[in-house]
């Protein structure tokens, strides 16, 4: 009998792709670990001199588990920043650093979250790393940088979309109680913390529907310990607004909807027509809320659990929604048409481009989802791929300044002295008030600028 012929496998283009994607992603998370660290010095800058309050004071666990600095608390980005301080010796650099990691972990969750919806292996995966490692965030990374704020709410919530394709429904739920806890006491990230709890109660709805009595009193302790984490977000709280001369409600209540569009335009790069770039922001900004709606809606008709990808797609755009009016609300007050420009709240604004991606990836039509993913791609890889020459200039600046200050204090000792070497002619300081206290501290205990000072007599 004549032999079978083999057969030829086709070449595995999709993990190739896969392979690609992995290793685009971990060349931008080199380039950004280098930019950081040359652009980074030794020496706490402004809100970090306040967020280690609770370390100078020596606190416990819970003290800075529960720290609240400015209208949010700590939470668990703060304990690895105190872990890490324990054995940098309370370098800052090593914040800086751990910012830009844990977004490159938030990074790598997200292309495995993205497989998860139904994304296709492929080139388009790419927008993935260009979308969460974009340079437009980069005051997060060479400011007074803080993993709590920003990087650490992306990365929960990234682990929060994948818990809802576990398998087993009470794995699931003993998972995302825990998370949910950490969304609401890390940074920004209680919004998501108020929104999880929402698809517990859709999935409760749909339990009664079917008389699964099981899961209705699971889902009953689940909501009943996400009221209870609330509860205990409350105590203590202390309601600080960001500027000065906040007030509630604006006397321009309409400036509050341009200030969150061009929060969203600012992400993508548009920073050159004030009125194209609200217009621009403003049509992302109703893009997003309607998509929160559509999956809100779908998740009402059929369940989170039927739909785990609208799931995350409604967690996703309606966190985007209430951290921009959130934002607005607060710093409106600052100017509408420049404010909103500031890079500290790109970071927070990644959710809304990943669902915008996993919501093109989902297009039946294959037209529109080819469509969709070119113009984020194009979006995403011109805004974010470098900074620009006046972003360059910027980060020169305040990097040169920040080192000519630590500089010149541990030459004289001197507040003042290192003030004025900084601020006449730059406008730069390190601190707005007298840190006699702190700096005695640091230099007690060889830690921070002082720590190498550490084997001296």
């Amino acid at each position: 009998m004549p032999s079978t012929p083999p057969t030829s496998r086709p070449f595995p283009w999709s993990k190739v792709a896969h392979g690609v994607v992995i290793l685009l992603t971990l060349i931008l998370a080199d380039q950004r670990i280098r930019f950081t660290a040359e652009h980074t010095s030794n020496i706490f800058t402004w809100d970090q001199w306040d967020i280690y309050k609770p370390m100078f004071a020596g606190g416990n666990w819970w003290r800075i588990f529960d720290y609240q600095h400015g209208p949010h608390r700590q939470g668990v980005g703060y304990l690895f920043t105190a872990a890490l301080a324990h054995f940098t010796h309370w370098d800052s650099r090593g914040d800086a650093l751990l910012t830009v990691v844990v977004t490159v972990l938030a990074a790598l969750a997200a292309l495995a979250l993205a497989r998860k919806c139904g994304a296709r292996d492929g080139p388009a995966l790419a927008v993935v790393p260009l979308i969460f490692l974009t340079m437009r965030q980069f005051e997060a990374w060479i400011g007074p940088a803080n993993p709590s704020h920003g990087a650490f709410p992306v990365l929960l919530m990234m682990l929060y979309g994948l818990t809802w394709f576990m398998a087993s429904p009470t794995w699931r739920r003993v998972v995302q109680v825990v998370l949910i806890l950490f969304l609401i006491f890390t940074g920004f990230a209680l919004f998501a913390g108020a929104l999880a709890p929402l698809l517990f109660g859709f999935e409760l709805w749909h339990a009664r529907r079917s008389g699964d009595a099981r899961s209705i009193r699971a889902l009953a302790v689940a909501l009943l310990l996400c009221a209870g984490f609330w509860v205990l977000f409350f105590v203590g709280y202390k309601n600080e607004p960001a500027v000065a001369n906040f007030r509630f409600p604006y006397e321009h209540p309409w400036e509050y909807g341009g200030f969150a569009g061009l929060m969203l335009a600012s992400y993508a790069g548009w920073q050159a027509h004030l009125w194209l770039d609200f217009a621009g922001g403003l049509s992302l900004l109703l893009l997003v809320a309607f998509l929160a709606v559509v999956h809100g809606r779908r998740l009402y008709r059929y369940g989170p659990a039927a739909r785990p990808a609208s799931a995350v797609i409604f967690l996703l755009t309606a966190f985007t929604v209430l951290y921009c009016l959130n934002t607005a609300v607060g710093r409106v007050m600052l100017g509408w048409r420049t404010a909103p420009y500031a890079p500290r709240y790109v970071t927070l604004l990644i959710p809304a481009f990943f669902a915008l991606y996993l919501e093109a990836e989902l297009l039946p039509a294959r037209l529109w989802r080819y469509a969709g993913l070119a113009v984020l791609f194009l979006v995403t890889a011109s805004a974010g791929l470098f900074v620009t020459p006046e972003e360059k200039s910027a980060v020169t600046w305040y990097s040169a300044n920040r080192a000519k200050w630590r500089e010149v204090y541990l030459e004289t000792g001197s507040q003042q002295k290192a003030d004025a070497a900084t601020s006449p002619d730059q406008g730069y300081v390190i601190y707005p008030a007298d840190l006699t206290p702190r700096l005695q501290f640091l230099r007690e205990h060889h830690l921070n600028l002082f720590k190498s000072d550490r084997h001296e007599p």
